[in-house]
């Protein structure tokens, strides 16, 4: 997407320049009879010509690399909630009410011990990846265009939850990971900080998960994709 979108902006620079350069001499040569050189006019009309085929190319990549990346963005972010959903409720007892009591000691020790809840956060933590290796990024050309601001802040905010959960996965190594011991010795464990994180995906203190959630509800509404169920889907190919 930031290979079309640049692609875009020197395109329309080229077109820009050469079209006013031939206007120019265009003015010129009806007003004042003066006129360029024909070989450098055939020169500016040659790229004028090339840089528009290339740049209407571009238009319609860019708009079909656009919509596949919010696409993939947010089939990631739906099973990213998914599979939270599973991780919350082992680490946090959770009544049929909504009601849960906070153990710090309980769940500090079940995520730096507990081989299940690993095998989830190291799940979580692998969809985040395959979403880096699928999406690099969002490069829109209206930067601050308010449904392209909430894709990229969309962006931001599952970093930011996947953070926590790179944080239990490390709790964890640290615990029980001899050679993870071993490589990384500087590196500094805290419990005090293992609940600053999981303050994040427990929504205690801390807003960024309910705006995570938010912004994916904003970003779907904006992006809907087409059903076999909607009217003449059976009469086309889509």
């Amino acid at each position: 997407m930031r290979i079309y979108r640049n692609g875009i902006f020197i395109c329309s620079i080229l077109c820009g320049g050469t079209f006013i350069a031939l206007l120019c001499n265009v003015v010129c040569s009806v007003f004042w009879n003066v006129a360029m050189d024909s070989t450098i006019e055939n020169i500016l009309l040659g790229v004028f010509a090339s840089a528009f085929v290339v740049l209407v190319t571009y238009i319609g990549a860019y708009l079909i690399e656009k919509k596949r990346t919010i696409g993939l963005l947010i089939h990631y972010c739906g099973t990213y909630i998914e599979e939270l959903a599973h991780f919350i409720p082992m680490v946090l007892p959770i009544s049929e009410d909504g009601h849960c009591k906070v153990n710090w000691d309980s769940i500090i020790n079940q995520i730096e011990n507990d081989a299940s809840t690993h095998e989830v956060v190291k799940k979580l933590c692998a969809i985040h990846s395959e979403r880096l290796y699928s999406v690099d990024g969002f490069y829109p050309i209206f930067r601050k265009n308010s449904n392209n601001l909430n894709a990229h802040r969309l962006f931001i905010m599952l970093a930011k939850v996947n953070t926590s959960l790179q944080y239990c996965d490390f709790a964890y190594n640290q615990k029980n990971n001899v050679m993870y011991k071993l490589e990384k010795m500087n590196s500094k464990y805290s419990t005090n900080e293992l609940i600053q994180y999981l303050k994040v995906i427990f929504q205690i203190e801390n807003t960024e998960y309910a705006e995570f959630i938010s912004l994916i509800e904003k970003v779907s509404s904006k992006h809907k994709g087409k059903t076999v169920f909607e009217k003449g889907c059976m009469d086309k190919c889509t």
